[in-house]
């Protein structure tokens, strides 16, 4: 189906009658006119009926329309001029035809009536399915899975398409499942001979020996119900309700005007995970130029080797709970509850969580 195919097949199709070059009778049988239709090959029936006369003229049925008779008939096609033949015959299948699609070969259908020419065959293509690949259209789309520290922090994997692999970069903090695009590897079109998009489509697996939904906090499992902002200039009364506060505006988080905005908070456990463990409060807090993350570790987890060159990002790895070793350009960094770490940003690091779970917060800017 990609570069094209020259297919081999077998069918069983009519063919004119060599013995009697499709007469339907030997070259020296006697011949006769027929005396139903007079040679005509057709016969007139006029029929009285209770609205007039009416005439019909059909094909004479002693004839067969020819409006002869012969002594004999051929003894290999029994007189009808043809006879079933098995031919191999073989087709050019070209590159991205679709499940379903006809070929047609001219000339190589039945034999035409009275000696006319051959009628075209027609080939119905079936395509049977791809292991690894659905098809689109004229689009591929194939399922590739990361592991979770390569939807954490990025990595480059190894894609394979129809004409070999391709490395495709994965960024981190990527979604569970995200499509991504490669240009010009999907199925050749059929007419416009020119190549579609080969789509993969990225999901993350997360640890077998996640215990992280156990250890959740109990308020983590509802949806809290949606928070509401106080503008500044009104008055500082926690206790009024936004029915009872004369001249507080509330809004919904993430609604409120930005000349107005004096913070922002919120619960990281109400921010939907990336990850098993990983929130991105970016969003949630309206940050404009500084990225906020909380990271929950499980014991003896290992993150993957990242740096930050392209972004030009510096981080902070803040250890709240817990011990854990961060290994920068190398250099195995030990921490401790407490313990905040400075990452410029073309500097390689690499988490090694200890023996118990841990929990980070790590900011990041600009």
């Amino acid at each position: 189906m990609y570069d094209g195919v020259e297919k081999q097949f077998t069918v069983t199709r009519p063919k004119t009658c060599a013995d009697c070059d499709g007469a339907g009778h030997p070259p020296d049988a006697d011949v006769e006119t027929c005396s139903e239709c007079n040679g005509q090959g057709q016969v007139t029936q006029v029929q009285q009926t209770p609205f007039g006369r009416m005439q019909q003229t059909t094909t004479c049925r002693r004839c067969g329309g020819e409006g002869r008779l012969y002594s004999d008939t051929c003894s290999t096609c029994g007189g009808d001029g043809q006879v079933r033949d098995e031919a191999t015959l073989s087709v050019d299948v070209p590159a991205g035809i679709r499940d379903g699609q006809s070929l047609r070969m001219e000339g190589e259908g039945a034999p035409g009536p009275n000696g006319g020419p051959n009628g075209d065959l027609l080939i119905e293509v079936s395509v049977a399915d791809h292991p690894d690949f659905d098809r689109d259209g004229d689009d591929l789309r194939y399922q590739h899975a990361i592991s979770f520290p390569q939807a954490v922090f990025g990595d480059t994997v190894e894609v394979p398409t129809l004409d070999g692999s391709v490395d495709m970069d994965v960024p981190p903090a990527r979604r569970a499942v995200r499509r991504s695009v490669c240009r010009a590897k999907g199925c050749p079109g059929c007419a416009a001979a020119a190549t579609a998009t080969s789509t993969s489509r990225s999901k993350w697996s997360r640890p077998r020996n996640s215990t992280r939904s156990s250890a959740r906090p109990s308020n983590s499992s509802p949806r809290r119900a949606a928070r509401t902002w106080k503008s500044p200039r009104a008055s500082s009364s926690a206790s009024k309700t936004p029915s009872e506060a004369d001249g507080d505006a509330y809004l919904p988080l993430g609604r409120r005007p930005r000349d107005e905005m004096s913070h922002t908070k919120v619960d990281y456990h109400d921010v939907d995970p990336v990850g098993d463990g990983l929130y991105f409060l970016r969003d949630a807090l309206d940050c404009e130029n500084l990225g906020v993350s909380v990271l929950e570790c499980d014991p003896g987890w290992v993150g993957m080797e990242h740096d930050h060159a392209d972004e030009g990002e510096e981080e902070v790895y803040l250890l709240v709970e817990g011990e854990a070793t961060v290994d920068v350009e190398g250099e195995s960094v030990e921490m401790d509850a407490g313990d905040a770490l400075r990452v410029a940003p073309t500097a390689t690091r690499q988490i090694h969580n200890g023996d118990a779970e841990s929990r980070f917060v790590v900011v990041g800017a600009p």
